[in-house]
């Protein structure tokens, strides 16, 4: 897999792509390519920037929390509307997306969930 950063290069995915993909466990070739290639378009959409550092705030935010390793999120401690807003699409977007990664369209995937803003 070492080998795409020089294809990558070629075609235009950054270093910074090329290890976001290969900072997750892929070992099928044609996969890694899928998947570079989506983040190649994802990173070209107009809002890609500002989801991009909103990810890194929550990251930032979730580092300095205690944290058992657990993505479920207790809706009932929400209190803010917009957490609740966020909390419910992100819950309607996961019975959307799920099935794209799992055929690995990842693409698809990624556009649909740059609509969360």
């Amino acid at each position: 897999l070492d080998r795409f950063r020089a294809w990558g290069q070629e075609e235009g995915i950054s270093a910074e792509m090329y290890l976001a993909v290969r900072a997750r466990p892929v070992t099928k070739p044609l996969d890694f390519a899928r998947r570079l290639r989506a983040v190649k378009a994802f990173a070209q959409r107009e809002e890609a920037a500002a989801l991009a550092a909103a990810n890194k705030r929550v990251s930032n935010i979730l580092s300095k929390q205690e944290h058992d390793g657990s993505t479920q999120v207790e809706a009932s401690l929400l209190q803010e509307a917009a957490e609740k807003a966020l909390f419910e699409a992100v819950t309607a977007s996961q019975q959307q997306v799920a099935p794209l990664f799992a055929k690995g369209d990842y693409q698809q995937a990624l556009d649909a969930l740059a609509t969360l803003r």
